[in-house]
C-alpha cells in the first residue's frame, strides 16, 4: 500500500514538469528569414578580437556554427533525444553528464535541464561551453537559443534560430 502511494505521489509531482516538456516534443524545419543572421552574430563577436588572430577565430567560429535545418525533439521517461541536424543526443534530464567526443576527437560533456518552460541541453570542453536553449515563442515555433562561451573569445557568440513545427 505504501509503495502504491509513494509511486502515484512520484507521478503527481513529476507530471507538471513532464507536461511542459512534452510541448516541445516533435519535429521542426528551420525558418531562415526569422531566424538571426549566424554571420553577423560571428562578426559581432569577433569584433574585438586580436586583429592578427581575427581571421582564424571567425573561420573556427563559422565552421562550428553552421545554420542547422532541423531540430527533432522526443521524451521518453525522464529522458530526452534531441537531433539537431544530424547530430543525436540522449541524456536523462537533470542527469549526469553523458561524455563523448567531436570529430576532432576533443572530449565533451552533453546534459540536459528543464528549466521552467525552456529546455536547455549544454556541451562543456576543455575549451569552452556552448548552451541550446529551446523553448516556444508566442507563434509556437521552436527558439533554439545558442550561447558559446569560452576564455578565448572576449564576449560570448550568441544567436537565434527559429523553426517551425512539421
Amino acid at each position: 500500500m505504501h509503495l502504491r502511494f509513494a509511486v502515484a505521489a512520484a507521478l503527481v509531482f513529476a507530471t507538471p514538469a513532464v507536461a511542459q516538456d512534452l510541448r516541445l516534443a516533435g519535429t521542426y524545419a528551420l525558418d531562415a528569414s526569422a531566424s538571426d543572421d549566424i554571420r553577423a552574430a560571428v562578426q559581432t563577436t569577433v569584433a574585438r578580437v586580436n586583429p592578427i588572430l581575427r581571421g582564424y577565430v571567425r573561420s573556427r567560429l563559422r565552421t562550428a556554427n553552421p545554420p542547422i535545418p532541423n531540430v527533432a525533439i522526443v521524451f521518453s521517461g525522464n529522458a530526452v533525444t534531441i537531433t539537431t541536424g544530424a547530430d543525436t543526443r540522449r541524456n536523462v534530464i537533470d542527469g549526469p553528464g553523458v561524455r563523448a567526443r567531436d570529430n576532432d576527437g576533443k572530449a565533451y560533456t552533453t546534459t540536459v535541464t528543464v528549466h521552467g518552460p525552456h529546455l536547455i541541453q549544454r556541451f562543456v570542453a576543455d575549451d569552452g561551453t556552448r548552451t541550446n536553449t529551446f523553448s516556444l515563442d508566442a507563434q509556437g515555433r521552436l527558439v533554439m537559443n545558442v550561447r558559446l562561451e569560452s576564455n578565448r573569445l572576449p564576449t560570448p557568440l550568441v544567436y537565434n534560430q527559429i523553426y517551425q513545427r512539421r
